[in-house]
Formats: C-alpha cells, structure tokens, sequence
C-alpha cells in the first residue's frame, strides 16, 4: 500500500490551490487559509482556518509535514507600482513567509515549494544579455517575492529543507477570470475592446501545465532549485490576443487604442523567459500554446451561455 504525501497548502483556497488538492493523486492535505471558498470536501482535504499573524491559529498545524506548498499573498497589479502601497505587499508576501518559517521550527516537514512570479525579473533587457545580473523588479510585488526567494535561500542553508522556487506568468484556467476570459467575454457580449497599452506583452500557463509541473517538483532530495515555468512561446502583446480572439469569435467588434503613454504601465516589458533549465531538471514540457488557452475558453464560455433545455 501506497504512503499518502502529507502536503500543507499555506493560503490554499484560491483557484491553484483548489486545482493543487484536486489533481494530485495519493496525498493528504491540509489548507491553511483565513477564507474558505470550498463547495466540496473530500475525505484528503482538511481545512484549518487561521491567520499566518495569529500563533495559536499556526499551531493548528500538524506537526509532521512532508511537502509545505506556499501560495500566500498578494496579488500584483496597478497598484504595485505605487510606493504607499509597498508596506501591504511585504506584510502579505514577506512578513506572511517570515512568520511560517519562524513557527515551522515547530514543525517537520522535507521540503517547501514557493509560489514566485515573473515579475522578479522586471523588464529583463539587461538579464537577457548577461545572466548574472542582478533582477529589478519594477513594482513592489515582485520586490516583495524576491525578498522571498532571498530568505528561502537562507533558510534551506541553516536547516538542509529542500527548497523550489517556481517563478511563472498569469495562470489561465476555465475557472477563474483572467486577461484571456475577460477578453472572449467582452466580445461575446458585443463590447469593444479598449486598450489602454500597446507596448505591454504578456505571458500565460495553463493551469494543467502548471499542476503537471508542480507535480513533479513533490521529489525529494533536490536542495534548492529556482524552475521558470513558462509555456514554449515569446509574449503576447494585448493587441495581438485581441486579434487572435476576435478572428476565433469573427465577431464585428472594434479594438480601439488608446495608448496612455503617460501613465506608467506596472507590468515589465520584455518578460521573454527561458524555460529550457526547467525541463531538463524536472522533464516537463508545456502542452498548451495561447492559441491552444483561447480555444478552451472560447468553447467554455460557449457552452456555459447555451440555454439549458
């Protein structure tokens, strides 16, 4: 008989973590999370309500872990670039990890898996040229995330914990609402599209290609690892995506650009990155292209406004 994997999802009730306790055979988990967004529980879902800042909810934690899955924090956006909103990022993403880290003396586990972002190579013209350069992020979420990654170092040196690092775009799913839905959405229900940036590109992964990555991140033994987990194509400027979409939908709505040079843009520019590292340390290759990620939304939002008969 098989032994279940003990995971803890730490800020586990969001959309990945959903997919996380779901998809992955043979294990137990543990969701530790202030909310609770649930419809269905199983029998290898345990759900523990608390606050990474209160010690009494930490403590509800078992004591032996195999595997923490961090997915913790805030969200970047338009607000990152803006500096009165710098002390709401390194409470929710640094503070958050820190306190863990600081109560897991407390618990046994082998390894953590941290949930980065992209957005810790800013806009990555220099990293491109010359690998060791140092990362700039331009907004205080991928600041904050980098801080992160700084202290998980740290900490896999004093205590020998297994560390992964997973550094991804966007996750696009059929579930959640995302840059691609909210597209097919607007023009399925006959709105121009506006766009506001035309220098901005974008990268996605699809949720399945992110499972299937983390799934092979759960071995053991692999001291710390930094994986970029990105699918096997450049960028795509919001321009372009709404081409694609419009074609798919042949739809007679505008694209309309307004280019707001002005105002400063919060997502890095050039994000083109090289995921070769990742597949030859885990043996992933992605499976879906944008192309493929626009296909599976159209047709779910298709049928999901079909009358029901």
């Amino acid at each position: 008989m098989q032994i279940k994997k003990k995971i803890l999802l730490v800020g586990g009730s969001g959309d990945i973590g959903m997919e996380i306790s779901r998809r992955i055979p043979n294990s137990i988990f543990y969701i530790f999370d202030k909310n609770f967004f649930y419809n269905d529980m199983s029998s290898n879902i345990k759900f523990l309500k608390g606050s990474l800042f209160n010690k009494k909810d930490l403590e509800k934690i078992p004591k032996k872990i195999d595997i923490v899955i961090f997915l913790a924090g805030a969200k970047g956006g338009p607000n990152s670039i803006h500096i009165n909103n710098a002390p709401i990022y390194f409470k929710n993403n640094f503070i958050t990890l820190h306190t863990f880290l600081e109560f897991s003396k407390n618990i046994q586990f082998k390894k953590i898996i941290f949930t980065s972002t992209e957005q810790v190579y800013g806009n990555n013209y220099n990293f491109l040229k010359n690998k060791q350069h140092e990362l700039k992020p331009i907004n205080f979420y991928g600041l904050s995330k980098l801080a992160c990654e700084k202290i998980l170092y740290s900490y896999h040196q004093n205590y020998k914990v297994d560390v992964d690092i997973l550094r991804f775009p966007r996750v696009v799913s059929a579930n959640n609402i995302n840059l691609i839905s909210s597209i097919i959405f607007k023009l399925l229900n006959k709105k121009n599209i506006i766009i506001n940036y035309t220098k901005s590109s974008f990268n996605f992964i699809f949720i399945d290609d992110f499972i299937d990555a983390l799934i092979k991140c759960l071995k053991l033994k692999t001291k710390y690892r930094i994986l970029n987990i990105f699918n096997n194509e450049i960028p795509i400027s919001l321009l372009k995506l709404s081409k694609l979409i419009q074609s798919k939908l042949n739809t007679s709505c505008k694209i309309i650009v307004k280019d707001k040079t002005v105002i400063k843009d919060h997502n890095p520019k050039n994000l083109n990155i090289s995921n070769s590292d990742t597949k030859n340390k885990i043996k992933w290759n992605p499976k879906f292209s944008i192309n493929l990620m626009v296909d599976i939304l159209i047709k779910t939002f298709k049928n999901e406004s079909r009358p029901n008969n």
